[in-house]
């Protein structure tokens, strides 16, 4: 019974050291995401998280990437704002030397999204059908460079 016990306490610690250690996260950590909300009405929200190198290489951008930089906060939301965009928070964070922006940004009309350049990549389709209501984005290739 003792083995038995000592058997399972390593295990566990094993389990931890791996869900918590560097190389063996549970969860993966993004670089890139964008969660869109919508509204009956065709409006919505657009969350984009990145880190700033995500943005450059997937979004052509040419932010600073140094780690000692700030965020430029002003560029950041000239670069999401549009005619139908309109950035309504930007909050920056750092994990370990690299630097993310978060940008909260509402749309007037979600099917017109892929006219921004931020957001081209994508086409994005929102119809009524009868009682239900149909939202479609196709990714495209990423805008950036290599």
């Amino acid at each position: 019974m003792r083995i038995r016990g000592r058997t399972y306490l390593i295990a566990c610690l094993v389990i931890v050291h791996a869900a918590c250690g560097e190389a063996g996260r549970l969860f993966r950590q993004f670089e890139y995401e964008e969660d869109v909300y919508l509204s009956l009405d065709g409006s919505g929200t657009v969350y984009v998280n990145s880190s700033i190198a995500a943005l450059n290489a997937l979004r052509g951008t040419s932010f600073d990437t140094a780690p000692t930089a700030r965020v430029d906060r002003a560029a950041v939301r000239e670069y999401y704002s549009g005619s139908n965009l309109h950035v309504s928070r930007i909050t920056s964070t750092r994990r370990s030397t690299r630097r993310f922006v978060h940008v909260r940004i509402d749309v007037d009309d979600i099917r017109r999204l892929g006219e921004s350049p931020p957001f081209a990549w994508s086409s994005y389709r929102f119809t009524r059908q009868g009682d239900e209501y149909v939202y479609e984005q196709r990714l495209g290739a990423a805008a950036g460079r290599d």
